[in-house]
């Protein structure tokens, strides 16, 4: 709550130290996580939940191209195969998870029973590193054509296998828990972990998809192109949020502020854990795009520099996302349903249009841009499993250039000229969740060559 004549402002040093995977403790030194830990318990509890993602790839491919006729029609292109081998280390830090435990001893019977209250962090406790390994071998065929039908026209077709990779902040290993504030405890230790927030999945596989395109390209004269796109993606697995048991090791009791060990030695409790991972059904994209240019270079005098472009392109896809928190689950045997729709694919806007109008005099160069592109979905950063909607959005920008000589440009760029809002909605389109307004943002330049 402020005070209503402020703004927040960013902290950029906090970026900064996110960036680096290093935190400052309570007198304000920082500390990496190589180095050592501080004795605080809530520092301890954000240390261990850094992430370390380190990927390995291996690749190679073969490539023929061809160059010929065929009756009166040039061909041209080529075809190929390439294997990719991907191998995936995620590494978190945890502190070792002791039970708090009360020993009760009945008067009567000498019994001596626990009650478990809680999982803790000790402050003091030696911080562990924890790996979690994945890899994959994909094998990526692809072959592509061009025909030369006339002159002026131009056709295309490919079809090939591609694979898309998740983010490397999806394949977090790192897991904080939650437990059970219960000044009664509890009888089972089984039931000492009530929730576990994790920061990914380090066995998320890639998407991997069929891509079919095909385009024609009319060159009418020199100064004007019009050509029409259209393509079809047909790809196994998409993402969905899934809760999947994993075990944890409770390494002792603490009781009367004495670690006792379990009879038998450390007990493993198994917690379901909500994840993302890649499912085997398939999800289609298809679409069409449509992009014309043309310059006026046949006028007279200082007309002659103008142009214009041109771009829309419309998407069409039956992908579905659900959200972590109503996502469909399976209770007692029975699925029972989310209450909210899902979202489709990450940043997927099914129209996107682009004009341009320029002009161009010897070393004088300058454009108004309009982009549109309607709504999409776009994950939260943390936790990255919740659906959050960003409005449709408008933006016009102006860039002009001027080269002096071949040693000196200057430059300037306006963006989002007219302040275009972003408007965010959580979880569904219809409850918004925030409205972020940037502002109009000038950049200049001087560039100098030798």
């Amino acid at each position: 709550q402020g005070t209503g004549n402020g703004f927040a402002s960013f902290n950029p040093i906090c970026l900064a130290n996110s960036l680096l995977g290093t935190l400052t403790d309570l007198d304000g030194n920082v500390r990496s996580i190589d180095n050592s830990f501080p004795e605080d318990s809530e520092s301890v509890r954000q240390d261990i939940t850094s992430v370390d993602v380190q990927e390995e790839t291996f690749a190679f491919y073969v490539q023929a191209d061809y160059d010929t006729f065929i009756g009166d029609y040039g061909v041209r292109g080529n075809v190929g195969v390439r294997v990719i081998h991907t191998r995936t280390e995620s590494a978190s830090f945890r502190a070792p998870q002791v039970v708090e435990a009360t020993r009760t001893i009945d008067e009567e019977t000498g019994l001596e029973t626990l009650s478990f209250n809680d999982i803790s962090n000790l402050p003091d406790a030696e911080i562990e590193r924890v790996v979690g390994e994945a890899d994959y071998t994909e094998v990526l065929p692809s072959a592509n054509l061009v025909v030369d039908v006339s002159d002026d026209i131009l056709v295309r077709a490919a079809i090939y296998r591609t694979l898309s990779r998740p983010d490397p902040s999806e394949l977090g290993f790192g897991r904080d828990f939650q437990g059970l504030n219960n000044d009664d405890g509890v009888d089972n230790i089984d039931e000492l972990i009530d929730s576990v927030i994790t920061s990914g999945n380090p066995n998320l596989a890639p998407l991997t998809a069929w891509n079919f395109d095909a385009s024609a390209e009319w060159y009418a004269n020199d100064d004007t192109l019009l050509s029409l796109g259209l393509y079809y993606k047909s790809f196994q697995g998409g993402f969905e949020n899934v809760v999947q048991d994993e075990t944890f090791t409770v390494e002792g009791l603490l009781i009367d502020d004495v670690v006792e060990s379990f009879d038998g030695g450390p007990q493993d409790i198994t917690v379901g854990v909500p994840v993302t991972q890649t499912s085997d059904e398939t999800s289609v994209i298809w679409g069409a795009e449509i992009t014309a240019t043309h310059s006026f270079s046949y006028l007279d005098s200082f007309l002659s520099g103008f142009g214009v472009k041109f771009s829309y392109n419309y998407a069409n896809s039956d992908f579905e996302f659900e959200d972590v928190d109503f996502v469909d689950q399976i209770i007692d045997g029975e699925l029972v349903e989310g209450i909210i729709p899902p979202a489709n694919l990450f940043g997927f806007s099914e129209h996107t249009l682009f004009g341009q109008l320029y002009y161009q005099y010897e070393d004088f160069n300058v454009s108004i841009n309009y982009k549109f592109r309607s709504e999409y979905f776009q994950q939260f950063t943390n936790p990255n499993n919740v659906i959050r909607f960003v409005d449709d959005a408008e933006v016009w920008e102006a860039r002009a250039s001027y080269r002096l000589n071949k040693h000196w440009k200057f430059s300037v760029e306006a963006i989002n000229l007219f302040n275009e809002p972003r408007r965010d909605f959580r979880p569904t389109r219809e409850n918004l969740s925030q409205v972020l307004v940037f502002g109009p943002r000038i950049f200049a330049g001087v560039t100098y060559k030798l």
